[in-house]
């Protein structure tokens, strides 16, 4: 085959250049430069919408062309149905609207629907529930594009705004009470499929069955979320038993999903082509019905979680549900519904926030101070104010994905720097030192820091703070190795800069524990006029108060210290493999060590307490010189028996510890690497002695997503 003859076109292009007038543009049947311009590598398909030839007709063009039929079998209707479903979850994921939900032709003019009851109850339904779930995505401020595209250009998605879904709910709830009858009359006998809709007596049970649960579920979603927005507590009790029940439907639409047709009408994956301009350049994803359930059954259970908050009345209770809700990975929607549920302000029915909502008065009864302004001076309510936007700010980061946790973490430091400032006027306040005084505060002088020549003398406050710049520090760096942004050469750095956090925590945490040991609770404190004895029925109370405020304070120093001696042993095991040559540092062209530190640590120079490690710091204490490899592997051998010994200490007391069976799985995992590892250190350590070579090393995070197993072998060059 000779080789083919190239043409130059520029002339010709020149030619059509000089012809254009000015304000003219090169346009043409086959040619859209909107869709031209919006091409970020022109030609390629999955990113040059232009790329496609031929003209892409209207929704109206292709639906007058017979394009969706509205007189369906019931089989087509289910097909449809499930198919719209997939859509809509494929939009939940991540996908734009217009390429998913507004591919279906039987989203357009839904009044052409009437003649078909159900199709166009379900439609209805549809389109008003992608409404809400798009409006309340949109208040919540949680959710970037990478998580839910909100962007409805060139879709008739704004007509379902007028009624707030009212209209749409009967109409569902209309053609679900016909099929009821059906299933009634008919005594759920099964017949098979050969009817169409227009006979609705005809239609045989299980089909009637099938769309009836479609359609209740749709109900039931859309009353759950009307419901969870209204914030009070009854709503959100509704609402979760709305979602309870929608699991059931969606249960029977598992079941039915094989009812429905294949190969059903109304559907152009290229509709709308010329509106996708604005949408994210990203391959798309079109669910499967079956990972559609399961998304779905995914959203409902995160939903009924969000719903729970109801059950939180503390700041410990309300950082230990948004950390352990984040760990479960909810989507978008469940994420925005918690969102706004821990979100205050006066636009709404509510007189003030709800227990479970950050709050002065949340604050306050972590920190031991009085309810009541002012009793503690000024200075403590200004420190107050400041330290709920930290709190608040916090658990919008907390409602984030976790990429994006990671860099509001990284980014929240400053609140925590400023808040520092004001927790160190608080504490030397005159009036702050009267109340502790009062109160039976005991901070020791050996709990004070001097730090300048001003004699800075840090509190309760000042080590309050450092504990919850601690536990952000913390959370950033470990929330790297779950997304595995670290190479296994940098967790030596990683978990000493870890190692020193857990130290720091620990002792925020015992100082804390102990100058409030002898303070009486804000609500018991004497008021004027209030009784200077308690009765024996109060003294027992506060005793049995007392000793659970212990338990749970010695479990969590034992976790702290779990985590800490992990931190430890995997820094030890990480030096004696370089020592042994296990493990070998790649050389690097352009950075080393020391500019890998100051990326991942330079975030934290912000903030002044814990105070901030420099390179110098870390080169110097893992500098080796004189301990054999033997010496730091027993070290490490015997930092991962303290982790593995704390950890068995928590499980062994774990009726009294007041931790969930999710945080008890999160120890029984750290308690299965710390013994691998323990015994990977000995591996190490007695290859070494004898004289063994070839060692091959592995990292993993299947039992424990910040702590990893290491894994010990011989190459198969050995």
């Amino acid at each position: 085959m000779s080789a083919p003859e190239w043409v130059d076109a520029g002339p010709l292009l020149a030619c059509a250049r000089d012809s254009l007038a000015f304000g003219e543009i090169l346009h043409g049947e086959d040619f859209s430069l909107q869709q031209a311009m919006s091409a970020v590598v022109i030609g390629a398909p999955k990113m040059d919408a232009g790329s496609a030839g031929g003209r892409v007709r209207s929704p109206a063009e292709l639906i007058a062309g017979g394009g969706a039929p509205v007189d369906l079998p019931a089989g087509e209707a289910l097909g449809v149905m499930d198919r719209l479903m997939a859509l809509e979850a494929s939009w939940l994921t991540g996908s734009a609207l217009t390429q998913t939900v507004y591919t279906c032709l039987y989203m357009f003019d839904l009044e052409r629907l009437e003649d078909n009851l159900y199709l166009s109850a379900f439609c209805k339904i549809v389109r008003a529930t992608t409404w809400e779930i798009r409006n309340m995505v949109i208040a919540a401020c949680v959710c970037e594009d990478e998580d839910f595209v909100a962007l409805s250009h060139g879709t008739p998605l704004d007509e379902a705004q007028g009624d707030g879904g009212k209209s749409a709910l009967a109409a569902a709830s209309f053609a679900e009470g016909k099929l009821t009858q059906i299933l009634k009359r008919k005594g759920g006998a099964q017949q098979k499929d050969g009817n169409g809709l227009g006979d609705v007596d005809a239609m045989p049970a299980n089909m009637a069955q099938a769309i009836a649960a479609r359609l209740k579920f749709w109900q039931l979603l859309h009353m759950g979320l009307d419901r969870l927005q209204k914030k009070g507590k009854q709503d959100l009790q509704a609402a979760s038993k709305h979602f309870g029940a929608a699991m059931v439907e969606l249960q029977t639409i598992r079941e039915t999903s094989a009812l429905g047709s294949e190969d059903c009408p109304g559907f152009q994956p290229c509709l709308d082509r010329g509106t996708l301009g604005a949408a994210p350049m990203r391959p798309l994803k079109i669910l499967t019905k079956e990972d559609a359930w399961d998304h779905f059954q995914a959203m409902l259970e995160h939903l009924q979680l969000a719903c729970s908050v109801t059950a939180i009345g503390s700041l410990k209770e309300l950082k230990n549900f948004l950390l352990s809700f984040a760990k479960k990975l909810p989507a978008a929607v469940a994420r925005s519904a918690l969102h706004l549920n821990l979100s205050f302000n006066k636009g709404t029915q509510l007189s003030e926030p709800p227990r479970w909502c950050p709050s002065i008065r949340m604050l306050s009864d972590a920190l031991n101070l009085p309810p009541k302004r002012g009793d503690a001076g000024d200075e403590v309510d200004f420190f107050l104010q400041q330290a709920l936007i930290a709190m608040q700010n916090w658990c919008q980061c907390m409602c984030l994905n976790r990429l994006r946790q990671r860099r509001r973490l990284r980014k929240g430091l400053e609140d925590w720097r400023n808040l520092a400032d004001h927790a160190f006027h608080a504490d030397n306040s005159p009036a702050f030192q009267r109340y502790m005084a009062e109160t039976g505060w005991h901070w020791l002088p050996g709990g004070l820091q001097q730090n300048g020549p001003n004699s800075f003398q840090s509190g309760p406050l000042m080590a309050w703070v450092e504990q919850g710049c601690c536990e952000c520090m913390v959370l950033h760096l470990l929330l790297g190795c779950e997304l595995e942004l670290y190479q296994p050469m940098e967790y030596t750095m990683i978990f000493w800069y870890c190692d020193y956090l857990f130290s720091k925590l620990l002792a925020c945490t015992r100082d804390l524990f102990n100058a409030r040991s002898g303070v009486v609770p804000p609500s018991e404190q004497k008021k004027k006029g209030g009784k200077k004895t308690k009765s024996k029925m109060q003294q027992g109370k506060n005793a049995q108060t007392d000793l659970i405020r212990t338990q749970r304070y010695a479990m969590e120093l034992a976790i702290l210290e779990t985590e800490r001696h992990m931190s430890q042993g995997i820094v030890r095991l990480m030096l004696g493999l370089h020592m042994t040559g296990t493990l070998t540092k790649p050389e690097f062209p352009f950075n080393g060590e020391a500019e890998r530190f100051h990326q991942r640590f330079d975030c934290f120079q912000q903030v002044e307490q814990p105070e901030p490690l420099e390179y110098a710091a870390f080169a110097a204490s893992t500098h080796i010189v004189a301990p054999s490899s033997s010496r730091i592997l027993d070290a490490a051998s015997k930092s991962f028996h303290g982790a593995k010994d704390h950890a068995s200490l928590v499980l062994a007391r774990a009726s009294t510890s007041g931790l969930g069976e999710e945080r008890l799985g999160e120890i029984r995992a750290m308690e299965h690497v710390a013994r691998t590892n323990a015994v990977a250190a000995s591996i190490v350590m007695r290859s070494e002695q004898l004289g063994l070579q070839n060692m091959s090393v592995a990292f993993g995070y299947d039992h424990h997503p910040y702590f990893p197993v290491v894994s010990i072998a011989r190459s198969k060059e050995g």
